[in-house]
Parts: C-alpha cells; structure tokens; sequence
C-alpha cells in the first residue's frame, strides 16, 4: 500500500510540474469541475491546436480518484458556422484510494465546444471505459459533464 501511494505521489508530482510548466510556456491552461463520476476539479493544458494534456481530482463513491490523460482533438467534427462541437479520443491513467487501492488505463471519448468567440469558456461531455490493472483486472466506466476557464 505504501509502494502504490509513493507511486500515485510522484504520478501526481509529474503531472502537475509538467501541467505548470506547459501552462507558463504556452498560456492555454484551462481549469474547471466534471460533475458524474468522479465529480471534482479538472485542468487541461493543450499542446497544440489538436493535443492536449488534462488532469482531474475528484471523489467517486466516497473515494479519491486522481486521473491523467493524452487527448487527440478532432476540431469542428460536428456543426457549422454558428456553432461547432469537437471530438476528443485519448488515453490515460487512474488512481483511485480505496480499500484495496486500484490503478488502472483509461480511454476518454467525448465531444467539446467553446462557448465564446474568443475560446475563454468551454463545455465537454465524456464517457471514459477503464481497465484496473490492480489489485486485480476488473472493468469499469465512468463519465459526465464539465467545464473549463481558459486563461490564455
């Protein structure tokens, strides 16, 4: 248990320092809450126009879930002129403290837009199938809706 909570320490760590450092660099960090499962905190940092980085902390069930993502964006897939919404594919990790402890991949899908002409505010709806690795393989799903505040 101390091995796998050193772990999710230093994933987080990494997380975190290389989110920062992306955000300062390229100004296109983006905070805001998922409500569904887990509901908490999220962020994404976008690497380019089509990739981006993105973390959350939140609370499943009563326990902490942290989980990390790479997402390929597929801009405008859907609408027109007056309104647009992107398709989001990626893979990740997720951890979540609990009794016993679980870490497993995860593959977000879901479909996003902004809400103002100048990309500050935007909304996202996703479904994310994941596979626990430990302590045992099992499936799960989780999924739900959220926004993000950019400060670019």
């Amino acid at each position: 248990m101390k091995v796998f909570r050193g772990l999710a320490s230093i994933f987080l760590f990494s997380f975190l320092s290389f989110a920062s450092t992306q955000a300062l660099a390229a100004k296109d960090f983006g905070a805001g809450l998922f409500l569904g499962s887990p509901t908490g905190i999220t962020g994404q940092v976008f690497l380019k126009n089509d990739r981006a980085i993105r973390g959350m902390l939140g609370v499943n069930g009563g326990k902490l879930d942290i989980n990390s993502d790479y997402i390929l964006i597929l801009p405008n897939a859907i609408g027109n002129d007056r309104f647009s919404l992107n398709f989001f594919i990626g893979g990740g990790v997720r951890l979540r403290f609990s009794d016993p402890s679980r870490f497993g991949v995860r593959v977000p899908v879901g479909l996003s837009t902004f809400f103002d002409d100048d990309e500050l505010f935007e909304g996202f709806v996703e479904l994310v199938p994941i596979v626990d690795l430990a302590p045992k393989i099992e499936l799960d799903i989780n999924g739900g809706i959220g926004f993000r505040y950019y400060f670019m």
